[in-house]
């Protein structure tokens, strides 16, 4: 496999993402985007706003009235609960599953990335004490989306990505096997996808850049620290122990902010609002 190009032209079933949710993740950092224009993109998709009103029914935003409609889901959810629930429902249904490929826990990966992303992007925008260019929305949507290039290697090389993942204990070293027995790593792939979605350069360089180690972008600092995070959840650390894990090129304030989130929140229980969708 040379390029990831060559291993993108060769999938005939390439997953697609609704227009709406094409637009939706385009209008991000546009503050004058209308939670009617939303609500009206929604409804003309009928699957879509079927998920999204289940969704908003449930127990978990435990609401005491009815939701019958789009634009009760905009007014009740708010607009970027609604966006996030959007994007997970458009990117989930656009990859199938098969008898030897468990989506369902990829996907749940991501929603705890997309999750801790986004909480991580709002604590270092809040602490900032300059002008922080940076979205929790955003870092939601890099969270979402950092996985899928793995899921399409599953799909489309299950072999020699199952042979990879029982032969290398780290996610350094299964993107290194990935290179060297293919050519190319699942970051590359998920990058090329989503620049195939027509998706900000913004989110594709983040994908890209999620296990590189010099000179990234914060969006992806964010998506390796996340990652990182959730693979020790079920460790207890002290501070001492959580700072000695970062790596050095993650942001130092973005390590400290960390720390600080990792007290007032629990990673285990982030994301679970989304599971429903699978």
């Amino acid at each position: 496999m040379r390029d990831v190009t060559e291993f993108i032209e060769k999938i005939h079933d390439l997953p697609n993402i609704p227009k709406v949710i094409q637009e939706l993740i385009e209008s991000f950092n546009h503050d004058d985007m209308d939670s009617s224009e939303l609500a009206k993109k929604i409804s003309h998709d009928q699957i879509l706003s079927l998920k999204i009103l289940r969704m908003a029914n449930s127990t978990f935003y435990g609401h005491s009235r009815k939701i019958s409609d789009i634009n009760d889901a905009v007014i009740t959810l708010g607009f970027n609960t609604l966006r996030n629930l959007v994007l997970t429902t458009g990117v989930t249904g656009a990859f199938r599953s098969t008898k030897v490929f468990d989506i369902k826990v990829y996907w749940r990966k991501s929603f705890k990335t997309a999750a801790l992303a986004k909480e991580l992007a709002y604590e270092h925008k809040k602490s900032s004490s300059t002008h922080c260019n940076i979205e929790p929305e955003t870092a939601f949507t890099c969270g979402m989306l950092h996985n899928v290039g793995a899921i399409l290697l599953h799909l489309h090389a299950p072999k020699i990505i199952q042979q990879i993942e029982e032969e290398t204990p780290s996610e350094v070293m299964r993107i290194n096997a990935q290179v060297q027995s293919m050519g190319i790593s699942y970051p590359q792939i998920g990058a090329e996808l989503c620049r195939r979605w027509r998706l900000p350069e913004t989110i594709c360089s983040a994908i890209l850049e999620q296990e590189a180690c010099d000179d990234i972008s914060i969006y992806a600092q964010i998506i390796c620290l996340a990652k990182l995070l959730i693979s020790h959840e079920n460790r207890p650390f002290n501070e001492e122990e959580v700072t000695e894990i970062f790596p050095d090129h993650i942001n130092d304030a973005l390590k400290k902010e960390a720390v600080l989130l990792l007290k007032r929140i629990e990673i285990k229980s982030l994301g679970r609002e989304f599971e429903m969708l699978l």
